[in-house]
Formats: C-alpha cells, sequence, structure tokens
C-alpha cells in the first residue's frame, strides 16, 4: 500500500513538473517545435501527442496554451508569414524601384529561394498549408497585411495577360526547391538531415535562377516560328472514346467532384457505391489507398492522352507543346481530377505513389528534350510542366472575382494562355 502511494505521488509530482515545464515554456517555443516535430514527417499527421512527447511534457499541458491543435496550426500560420514578410519586405521593394518586371523578379526571386533553403522547415509547411487549393488567397491575404503587396509586382507585367510572370516564378521556385532537396528524386524523402553549406546554397539558387529566367535553354526564334493555332487544332480532343469508368472509382471521382479531396471519405464513398463501409476495405486500405487508386488510373488515361497527341507532331518543340497542351486539356475537362491532382501533387511523398512510366516515357523519348537540358531528367520536365498547369488552372482569375474555390471548366482558359506556360518553361522569363 506503502508502495502504490509513493507511485501515485511520484506520477503526481512528474505531471506537476511537465506542467511547470510548458507553464515556463512560451507559445513561440512550441510553435517552432511544431515546424519542426510535424515537418519531419511532412504533415501526415499533426499529433499533439507526439509534440508534448517530443518537448517532454504531458499533452493537457499544451492546452494551456492551444485550446485546439487547430489553434496551433493557426499561430503557425501567423509566425510563418510574419517571419517570411519581415524577410522579403524589403526585397519585395526593392524589386518595385528597378521599375522593371525582369529586373524585379531576379531579386525577388533569389531572395525567395534564400529564405526556403535555410528554413527548410518553413518551406515544407508552405509547400503542404499554402498551396492548398481550398486557400487560394491565404499567401496574397496575409502577406498584404503585413504591407507586401504582390499585385503592385504584377503591375509591372506588360505581358498578354494570365498566368502572370510572377506567379510562374513562385511555382517554379517553389517546385525547384522541392526537386534540389530531393536530389531530383533519388532519395525518397527531402534531405533534412544534412546542413546546407553556403556553397551549395548558392550553386543551388544558382540553379533556380537558370531554369527560371532560360528555362530549358531552347532557341527563341524557334520558338517563336512555332504555328500554335495549327498544332491546337491538331489536337485530339477526344481523350475519353470508348472508356468507361469502374464502378467504385467511378464513385470515388463523384465524391471528390462534390466535397473535394480534404473532406471526401470512405463513408461518403460506400454511400455513392452503394457498398457498406467494410465491403469497401476489401478494396481500399484507407482514403489513401483509394485516392492513390484514382490517381494512378488517370495518369495512365492521361499518359496514354498525351501519347496520342505528341504524335501529332514532328519536331522537338511541337512535341513539347503538344505534351504540355494535351495535358492542360485532360485536366480542364477533369474538374474532380483537377482538384485531386492539386492536393496530391504536395502530397507524393505521402501517399508513395509515382505515375506510370507511360507517360514519362513519352516525355524521356521526345527527342533532343535532354541536349537541350542537360540538368534536368525529362522526367522532371513532365513533373515541372504538371506542376505549373495544375497552379495555372486552380489560380486562373474568373469574372470579378480573383480566383475561384472551384475548378475550371473546359472553355474557361483558352489554349492561348498555356503558350505563355510553354514560353516561360522552353525559354525563361528573359526569352
Amino acid at each position: 500500500m506503502l508502495f502504490f502511494r509513493n507511485y501515485l505521488a511520484y506520477i503526481s509530482f512528474i505531471r506537476y513538473v511537465n506542467d511547470r515545464s510548458v507553464t515556463l515554456m512560451n507559445k513561440m517555443e512550441i510553435v517552432k517545435a511544431a515546424f519542426t516535430v510535424w515537418g519531419r514527417e511532412f504533415y501526415k499527421t499533426t499529433s499533439l501527442t507526439r509534440l508534448a512527447r517530443e518537448l517532454g511534457v504531458t499533452k493537457p499541458a499544451l492546452y494551456r496554451h492551444f485550446a485546439s491543435k487547430e489553434a496551433l496550426l493557426d499561430a503557425m500560420i501567423t509566425y510563418y508569414f510574419d517571419t517570411y514578410a519581415n524577410y522579403a519586405k524589403p526585397y519585395m521593394e526593392a524589386a518595385l524601384t528597378t521599375g522593371n518586371l525582369v529586373q524585379g523578379l531576379r531579386i525577388l526571386v533569389r531572395a525567395v529561394a534564400d529564405f526556403n533553403f535555410r528554413n527548410r522547415y518553413f518551406f515544407i509547411f508552405s509547400l503542404m498549408q499554402m498551396y492548398d487549393g481550398r486557400k487560394p488567397d491565404i499567401a496574397i491575404r496575409e502577406l498584404r497585411r503585413r504591407g507586401m503587396d504582390l499585385t503592385r509586382l504584377e503591375a509591372l507585367d506588360s505581358g498578354d495577360g494570365y498566368p502572370h510572370l510572377l506567379q510562374l516564378a513562385m511555382v517554379a521556385s517553389g517546385f525547384f526547391v522541392a526537386v534540389l532537396l530531393k536530389g531530383q528524386g533519388e532519395q525518397s524523402e527531402l534531405s533534412f538531415a544534412e546542413e546546407l553549406s553556403e556553397k551549395k546554397i548558392e550553386k543551388f539558387i544558382a540553379f533556380v535562377e537558370k531554369k527560371i529566367f532560360h528555362g530549358l535553354g531552347f532557341n527563341k526564334e524557334a520558338v517563336e516560328a512555332l504555328d500554335f493555332d495549327a498544332l491546337e487544332a491538331r489536337l485530339p480532343r477526344t481523350m475519353f472514346a470508348g472508356e468507361t469508368d469502374g464502378g467504385l472509382l467511378k464513385a470515388v471521382a463523384g465524391v471528390v467532384a462534390e466535397a473535394g479531396p480534404w473532406n471526401a471519405s470512405m463513408d461518403m464513398v460506400a454511400r455513392r457505391s452503394g457498398l457498406s463501409k467494410s465491403s469497401l476495405y476489401s478494396h481500399f486500405r484507407n482514403k489513401q489507398d483509394m485516392l492513390a487508386q484514382l490517381f494512378l488510373l488517370e495518369f495512365d488515361r492521361l499518359g496514354k492522352y498525351v501519347k496520342a497527341s505528341v504524335q501529332q507532331g514532328g519536331k522537338t518543340l511541337e512535341q513539347l507543346y503538344l505534351a504540355l497542351l494535351a495535358t492542360a486539356d485532360y485536366l480542364r475537362s477533369r474538374p474532380e481530377i483537377l482538384v485531386t491532382m492539386d492536393w496530391i501533387r504536395t502530397r507524393r511523398i505521402e501517399l508513395g505513389i509515382t505515375p506510370s512510366q507511360d507517360i514519362l516515357t513519352v516525355f524521356s523519348g521526345i527527342p533532343a528534350l535532354t541536349r537541350f537540358d542537360k540538368e534536368l531528367h525529362p522526367n522532371w520536365v513532365f513533373y515541372w510542366i504538371l506542376f505549373l498547369i495544375i497552379g495555372t488552372l486552380m489560380r486562373c482569375p474568373s469574372g470579378s472575382a480573383r480566383r475561384r474555390r472551384t475548378p475550371l471548366s473546359n472553355n474557361d482558359l483558352p489554349d492561348s494562355a498555356f503558350r505563355k506556360v510553354f514560353r516561360f518553361i522552353t525559354l525563361g522569363i528573359e526569352g
């Protein structure tokens, strides 16, 4: 009995020490720890239990500072934008003083890449949280509150409309930071163990700059000589002839279209398909597996459509444009798939899935593509194209609204918008 009483007293003492330690710990220390603890696993889970264990405190003790996990995530968003704006605002002002979009973007691109390479846990947070299609305006809104109005820099873009070069540059910057940290796909996860040297950071920034300002390095005259109207007329536009969805995956796609991938659940799919939830688990291990199977099916179809489209071109540039436009065309016509891929593109590591080899072979088979850019594997050219297209479609202005929560229909964004994306990829901003 005495032993039991002593044991209870010991447990109470440990809890007191833990609770006392979290009282002495301020909110900001918890927020900073959350970036590291959750970021290490790419926000697969945002467990307060795991965070408390890493901090050496009890979970109830965390609630003294944050009423819920959502309150902590809100605090992380605030801290992220406070830190980012404090760093980037001087560079933004310097970019504006140039009065020239290209010069201004060069200043901003270097600054943003430098920030992301030096703050990798902030970067993964932005990748998982800021590229969320449910809150497309969050970055613009939060930065404007902190005195950074990105539309002032967009105003320097005198080009042919949407998408703005600022948007393309920032999306491409995020993509290439991820590529470099992944070692162009040679590692299964972003590497945070290795501390980047100043020399490596500068080398990485130079790579990002080169891709954004010079693209794949094609000849400008050759790009301008393309007959875009004729190429667009060659696109098959018959991607679904004779194809039907399997019953279950059709139900998955329907749920995704209505609820979005964030809110889609196994229960919803069970109701739509007429199966019991237990029967559904004989087909899918969990929600991630369910979305992954849908993703793989659509990539297989996309690969077939892109391959058929590329065959309509002769030269390298023609085939590359047809591949880009076919990808955009497919996603424009499948809004439920577009919104799913917007969700998946930053979570491919978590899902552990890779596009079908068919579509990757299309890009590696385009003649002379590697000759123009020996630094970037053709597979990553495809990933870059896909990343830009999804960003362009999901964040396109429509009418008086700057952006829309729902994806675009086939007629909302003309093919001509993707000529600008193509020029950006082949020539870069300076082209």
